[in-house]
């Protein structure tokens, strides 16, 4: 007879891989907390023990949003999974592997990690975590308003954009250990430069062709499949652009700004081959969103740690 606990393991294996997903949280934010530090100045990296509680605050965050997703959607989820929608049917949440009542308790887990996480940490960096915190919380009830839950474009708009207050959330961290620097503008390319390929990655999920629609709202039924296999790719271009402006107002190398342009093509390539050759298979488009992520993240942090010297304090 399965446990709460090891339900929950298997949800959590399933629905955030671990392997893959922490590591990438980390990579995510010490790329962005050290990138906090070259934009203002900072020539020497410089990280200690409440780095390491702040990047278990955003991969926790990253999860708990997942998990709330699974909350919202749970009814939804059941229904679609029941019907034989593909991407549903084999859901935890959908074959019992997991109950409602154990997302439940898992939700209040990770909220006690952030709360201890964070209730030691200096006050600019308080204030991050309580903004970061009360926006993540109001998408958990579709910021009362249960229409959004209806529109997908209305669900994107106020729901992607937690990924900026995530990194507000470093940001204020940053200025929690450098109290001496002084706000710069440079920080706002920079957070929609790695916002952007949320975005991407949250329109890349969600393609179908015409005889795979379902009940499921899908990008490529609202804009039409034509359209909304380039999307992604246009979105990945500006993210791109904006991350090598901010890269060289870092001092990254030259060497960098070609990976970043040859990543780029990932996904550039895998909607042209949609858009092209469309079928169930090529419809797929979110690894190709992911995989910019992933490679763009660690690209980052690279560069900056073997371009620039490091302090631990």
């Amino acid at each position: 007879m399965s446990t709460r606990a090891s339900r929950i393991i298997h949800y959590v294996n399933v629905m955030f891989p671990p392997a893959v997903l922490i590591p990438a949280c980390i990579l995510k934010f010490y790329g962005l907390y050290f990138a906090f530090q070259l934009l203002h100045g900072v020539k020497d990296l410089s990280f200690g023990f409440e780095s390491i509680s702040a990047a278990i605050t955003l991969t926790t965050f990253t999860l708990l949003a997942r998990v709330y997703d699974e909350l919202k959607d749970a009814e939804a989820d059941m229904r679609l999974g029941k019907a034989g929608d593909p991407r549903y049917a084999d859901r935890p949440i959908v074959t019992g592997a997991v109950l409602v009542e154990d997302i439940v308790f898992f939700r209040n887990v990770l909220i006690g990690v952030l709360i201890l996480a964070n209730i030691w940490m200096p006050k600019m960096a308080l204030i991050g975590f309580a903004v970061a915190f009360l926006m993540v919380w109001l998408s958990s009830v579709w910021f009362f308003y249960p229409k959004i839950s209806e529109s997908l474009l209305l669900a994107f708009l106020t729901h992607n954009p937690l990924v900026i207050f995530v990194q507000f959330y470093v940001l204020m961290f940053f200025y929690s250990q450098f109290q001496d620097a002084t706000f710069t503008v440079e920080v706002i390319p920079l957070m929609l430069a790695l916002w952007l390929p949320m975005a991407a990655w949250e329109i890349s999920r969600k393609q179908r062709i015409p005889e795979d629609e379902t009940d499921y709202e899908t990008y490529s039924r609202m804009l039409g499949w034509k359209v909304a296999s380039l999307v992604p790719s246009v979105i990945v271009v500006m993210a791109t652009a904006l991350l090598i402006r901010s890269g060289t107002v870092m001092g990254l190398p030259k060497a960098w700004v070609y990976v970043m342009m040859g990543v780029t093509l990932i996904p550039i390539l895998a909607g042209l081959r949609f858009r092209l050759s469309p079928s169930t298979k090529t419809s797929h488009l979110q690894p190709f969103s992911e995989a910019y992520i992933v490679i763009c993240d660690l690209s980052i942090l690279v560069a900056q740690v073997v371009t620039f010297e490091m302090i631990w304090f």
